[in-house]
């Protein structure tokens, strides 16, 4: 079980994380998600070559980790390159794959000096035409299938959702089918890429993919592709109960290194391998049912959050309070909230020892499991935070219960629009109206009182409010935010004056507190990294957060 269940799991101490942070909760090891990353250093010999796939797990706290860490990012969609590049990866430590590839975001990539991977030969004709009006410092890989492909030494009934390299499948150019389509076109590629599967539990795919790698690459170099780097793709598995057999990280890195030619460059792009260790799910036994001879525990998460867990039959190891872990046989389940039968995280276990209240924590869930979440059931996504030094920390606020509703923007009562009408009389209207939000909020006015910088990206404000009201209203709290928002943004930029223009793009605020006026009022500021959008401008999100949490909410600002 110890080459299962990394040891950090271990030393969480569960009661009192659940007190604290409450469930469900999200947990990342910082060691471990470093500690892997090294490991896959060995191969590549630079982190920046080490490239996660964000759609293995979009969360800001762990992608945040390897950015500053130095890896490199592969994204799929703008969603995905958007998302890194606030997280902090660079243009230049980003690939871009699709099977379905966005043209634009392809060209917004490659003039940033990004990486593009392409396979599809209307989007390599749209591209080359592009570049006939002059070169991009990105690099172009092509995506190849080869001729010769590996497969899965123990056969499984999900592999054929992940056989991304088998020779039926639509990713990659056929090799057979490369030179005549290259001959088409007056594209340079420098890099080939090749990704054989996901949950691969043999070193012979892989070592048969390097080989296709250099064939192909020695064939394009002779026609005039001068490849210099060559990406190996994802899909080494790791076990997730007792039995199953994949080769270690360490294994993999020893072995394919021996396959390596000084001739290139060599990425690769772990997920399970390089975060599913590291991410741990903490819930909380809700209630205990007793039908017919069976014990079902409920927990308070389920195919909302595990949905790979539920639905493909793809059990975890989960430990009680104590570091225990469940059986996972017995007459006893465990089960989520959701209404549907299929909602069971253990078919079959024992719940023995386990009592309602109880912390459990589904373990090794850092890959496919949060990318996956849904809100079934009105479900919303848990609280993040990271496990570092003995200590967790929190670093997301769990999902509000109305902010998926309200980011819809729901047109209420839109289809009987005209179908009534009534004119308000402008006396009705003089008994109806807000005085302060009329009248009374012109005699509003703040001063900041302290206003220092704690961190690299974190502010900590103190400002003194006057108003005619008790409370600080929404419109002044929006005044006040977006004033510290403009002044954080440009003081991180190292601007002495507001020289620069700072536009916001979008708010969200909650606000269901009550903040006195009169006092004090303490908030801190949160700067993700800059970004650029599709017109390269520069922007940046900036989360708020009220000492008491009272107030909280993000601003995407533009400058």
């Amino acid at each position: 079980m110890d080459n299962i269940i990394a040891s950090w799991n271990r030393e969480l101490r569960l009661v009192d994380i659940q007190r604290e942070l409450g469930s469900p909760l999200w947990i990342v090891s910082k060691r471990q998600l470093i500690d892997n990353l090294s490991v896959f250093c060995r191969f590549t010999s630079a982190a920046a070559n080490v490239l996660f796939p964000v759609k293995a797990n979009p969360a800001p706290c762990v992608l945040s980790i390897l950015a500053a860490a130095g890896a490199g990012a592969d994204c799929a969609n703008e969603q995905e390159v958007d998302t890194a590049l606030l997280c902090g990866f660079p243009y230049a430590r980003i690939v871009y794959n699709s099977p379905l590839q966005d043209v634009p975001l392809c060209i917004r990539i490659l003039q940033n000096g990004g990486t593009v991977v392409l396979d599809d030969p209307l989007a390599m004709q749209a591209i080359d035409m592009e570049l006939e009006k002059g070169p991009l410092p990105g690099r172009l890989w092509m995506r190849i299938n080869p001729l010769v492909t590996g497969s899965y030494e123990n056969r499984d009934e999900n592999q054929d959702l992940m056989a991304h390299g088998h020779s039926s499948s639509k990713f990659g150019v056929p090799e057979e089918d490369i030179e005549q389509l290259l001959k088409q076109f007056s594209l340079h590629f420098q890099g080939l890429h090749l990704h054989v599967g996901t949950q691969m539990d043999t070193l012979e795919t892989f070592v048969l993919a390097m080989a296709s790698l250099h064939r192909v690459a020695r064939q394009l170099s002779a026609q005039g592709h001068p490849i210099q780097s060559l990406d190996l793709g994802g899909g080494l598995g790791i076990a997730f109960t007792p039995g199953q057999k994949f080769p270690s990280a360490e294994d993999w890195a020893d072995r394919l290194a021996r396959e390596k030619s000084a001739d290139y460059q060599y990425f690769v792009e772990p997920g399970h391998a390089l975060a599913g260790n590291a991410v741990a799910l903490l819930t909380t036994v809700g209630t205990i049912k007793h039908s017919r001879g069976k014990s079902w525990a409920v927990c308070d998460v389920g195919t909302d959050q595990l949905a790979k867990v539920t639905l493909l039959r793809w059990p975890h190891v989960i430990l009680d309070k104590r570091g225990h872990e469940l059986p996972l046989s017995g007459r006893d389940a465990l089960a989520g909230p959701l209404c549907f039968a299929g909602d069971t995280l253990l078919q079959e276990t024992s719940l023995a020892g386990v009592e309602v209240g109880d912390p459990l924590l589904v373990t090794n869930a850092g890959a496919y499991t949060f990318a996956l979440s849904n809100n079934f059931n009105g479900r919303t996504i848990p609280a993040w935070a990271v496990f570092e030094e003995g200590q967790c920390r929190l670093v997301s606020m769990a999902e509000g219960l109305s902010e998926r509703l309200m980011l819809q923007h729901q047109r209420w009562g839109a289809s009987a629009e005209n179908s009534s009408s009534e004119f308000l009389s402008p006396d009705l209207i003089s008994k109806l109206k807000s005085d302060y939000l009329t009248d009374q909020v012109n005699q509003e006015r703040f001063e900041y009182e302290k206003f220092e910088r704690i961190g690299p990206n974190c502010y900590e404000v103190m400002a003194m409010i006057h108003s005619p009201v008790s409370f600080v209203s929404m419109p002044l709290a929006i005044r006040l935010i977006g004033d510290a928002t403009i002044i954080a943004v440009l003081r991180s930029l190292d601007v002495e004056s507001k020289s620069v223009p700072v536009w916001g793009k979008k708010l969200t605020m909650e606000y269901f507190g009550k903040v006195p006026s009169g006092k004090p009022f303490c908030f801190r500021l949160f700067l993700s990294s800059l970004a650029a959008d599709h017109e390269n401008k520069s922007r940046i999100v900036v989360s708020f957060e009220a000492n008491n949490c009272s107030l909280r909410g993000s601003i995407l600002v533009n400058f």
